[in-house]
């Protein structure tokens, strides 16, 4: 199965050793994973602070059934706001109608990459 890079996303992250987060997001529907663009077309991803609430990233992409199946692989970076710890929340659309969503906290490592999943379920 194909895992394609969506995007590579600059976040805020404080300190000086700088850590990552390696995102995979998968969907699948009733009747397996979701197809771009016939089961979904469009993917939210929304990034902030747990402790402040202040978002780090809230940006939608248009999915492209040429460059783009499930699982999708979204690297983030840090910067220089973002705290210990994220939110990532994601929701998937199809003509604008929600077909699944998911959430989790992420701590930040300084210096290292860590591996999160995201299930997206209706």
């Amino acid at each position: 199965m194909k895992r394609p890079w969506l995007l590579v996303a600059a976040l805020a992250l404080a300190g000086c050793g700088h850590g990552a987060i390696d995102l995979t997001i998968e969907a699948t529907g009733a009747n397996g994973p979701l197809r771009v663009p016939d089961d979904i077309d469009r993917l939210d991803i929304l990034v902030a602070r747990p402790d402040t609430g202040a978002t780090l990233l809230d940006k939608s992409y248009a999915l492209d059934p040429v460059r783009q199946t499930f699982p999708l692989t979204l690297r983030m970076t840090q910067g220089d706001q973002t705290g210990n710890e994220v939110t990532i929340d994601a929701t998937g659309f199809l003509a604008d109608a929600p077909v699944g969503s998911a959430s989790v906290l992420v701590p930040i490592q300084p210096q290292e990459v860590t591996q999160v999943t995201l299930r997206l379920t209706p």
